[in-house]
């Protein structure tokens, strides 16, 4: 009997589904324009995908000859479900270590309580078949781990022109980030160096940061050859970063739905809870002046 080909057994013709839409419009003294997206795309490996959804919205005003106003908003969320690990431990690797007359499952009738997958995976247990994992078996089991994350920006601008030639510009820009992200790893019977531990980690992260930035603005021309222009500006910015995590070993079972950081669950005394977080702040004056001649000739 031919041997497996653990390469074309992890891979698949993967589809992608990119949808965008957008609308713009305006006036001689307003512009805006709306645009969203949705992606959803399968990775070329087993249980492994990717999806994003989109929005943006740009607006400006002319509030009056001299002030002029407007908004620019992101938001971005972003999953992607079992991510492979590039390392010697990693399903990648363990393609070309395990070995070929190894079967992708045994004669085993286990299915997977949620969905009535077969999860009864062949594997190295046998004598002088090395200690590779089943590729499969990892990407299946992981099919259910995620990284999750959420990012706005924003800001919003005011711009007024004081006298000819001189703008003063005022801009508050906002980033907010959230991810999440969690992890099951089962037991690998198959496998001679079998993982006997059931256990589960998870991951939360938020971070925010403003800045608040001024300018003034000066240009002047002398002549047709001659321009010079200068800037000055202060800018005030705030952020800060805070992170729990953790962790509980020997879970008594593999039901997605008791994935929680509870000791009920798992073993009590391997719970391992633990936060960190930052916090940042810099405030800054700055200034340019440029000269151009000809525009051919730049100081």
């Amino acid at each position: 009997k031919e041997g497996t080909n653990w390469w074309d057994v992890i891979t698949r013709t993967a589809l992608t589904n990119d949808h965008n839409l957008t609308v713009s419009g305006g006036t001689d003294k307003s512009r805006f324009l709306v645009s969203g997206g949705i992606l959803a795309q399968e990775g070329v490996l087993q249980y492994n995908k990717f999806s994003r959804a989109s929005l943006r919205i740009n607006s400006s005003f002319d509030v009056s000859k001299r002030i002029r106003i407007g908004e620019n908003f992101n938001l971005a969320r972003r999953n992607v479900f079992n991510s492979v690990a590039q390392s010697e431990q990693g399903t990648l690797s363990q393609v070309y270590k395990i070995a070929p007359i190894l079967p992708v499952y045994d004669i085993g009738t286990s299915v997977d309580p949620i969905d009535g997958t077969e999860d009864s995976f062949g594997g190295s247990k046998s004598a002088n078949t090395g200690n590779a994992g089943n590729p499969l078996a990892q990407l299946y089991r992981g099919r259910r781990n995620f990284n999750k994350n959420l990012n706005i920006l924003g800001n919003i601008w005011a711009e007024a022109d004081v006298i000819k030639d001189l703008t003063f510009k005022t801009q508050l820009n906002t980033d907010f980030n959230n991810a999440n992200s969690r992890a099951f790893r089962f037991r690998t019977p198959e496998n001679q160096e079998d993982q006997g531990a059931q256990n589960f980690n998870e991951h939360w992260s938020n971070g925010f940061t403003w800045t608040w930035t001024n300018t003034l603005g000066y240009k002047l021309a002398l002549g047709e050859k001659h321009k010079i222009s200068a800037l000055a500006g202060y800018e005030a910015i705030k952020g800060d970063f805070r992170n729990i995590n953790g962790s509980v070993n020997d879970y008594f079972s593999t039901d997605p739905n008791i994935w929680y950081l509870n000791p009920a669950f798992g073993n009590a005394g391997t719970r391992q809870v633990g936060s960190s977080g930052s916090a940042n702040s810099l405030v800054s004056t700055f200034g340019k002046l440029d000269y151009s001649f000809n525009d051919q000739l730049f100081l």
